[in-house]
Formats: structure tokens, C-alpha cells, sequence
């Protein structure tokens, strides 16, 4: 079980760590559609701001995933000692 877990943590960093990346992407092309004028009539920017919207919901989610595959084992670690 610690060996699964060991490779679930690793799995959910490596999709963490794309996730980040693709957020940096999106702010990239978010400012590239900024600098195109109007935003009020700007359909590559507000695609842009959903897709980062979605991006930090789903870095949240993985985030939270890796705090419990991370947690569970130090918190059961002092109770198996007493």
C-alpha cells in the first residue's frame, strides 16, 4: 500500500505540475488577447480567462488530492506507535 500510494503521489505531482504549466500558457495567450483591444468584444480573451477559471479549479482539486494522499500517512504514523 505505501508503494501505491507512493506512485498516486507521484502521478497527481506530474499532472499538478502540467496543470501549472498550462496555466502559465493560457496567461500568456489571456495577455496576447488583452493586447488586441476591446476586451467587452474580445472572444480569445474571455476563452482565455474560462480556461483559466478551469485550470485553478482543477490545480485546487489535485492540490487537495495530494494533501490527503500525503496527510493520512503522518497522521496514522503517531497513532500506530501508541
Amino acid at each position: 500500500m505505501d508503494q501505491l500510494k507512493k506512485q498516486k503521489l507521484e502521478m497527481w505531482q506530474k499532472k499538478l505540475e502540467g496543470l501549472q504549466k498550462e496555466f502559465k500558457e493560457i496567461m500568456v495567450r489571456k495577455g496576447e488577447a488583452a493586447a488586441d483591444g476591446d476586451l467587452s468584444e474580445n472572444a480569445a480573451y474571455k476563452q482565455a480567462v474560462e480556461e483559466a477559471d478551469i485550470c485553478l479549479v482543477r490545480i485546487s482539486e489535485i492540490k487537495k488530492i495530494i494533501a490527503n494522499l500525503e496527510g493520512p500517512a503522518s497522521a496514522k504514523a503517531p497513532a500506530g506507535k501508541g
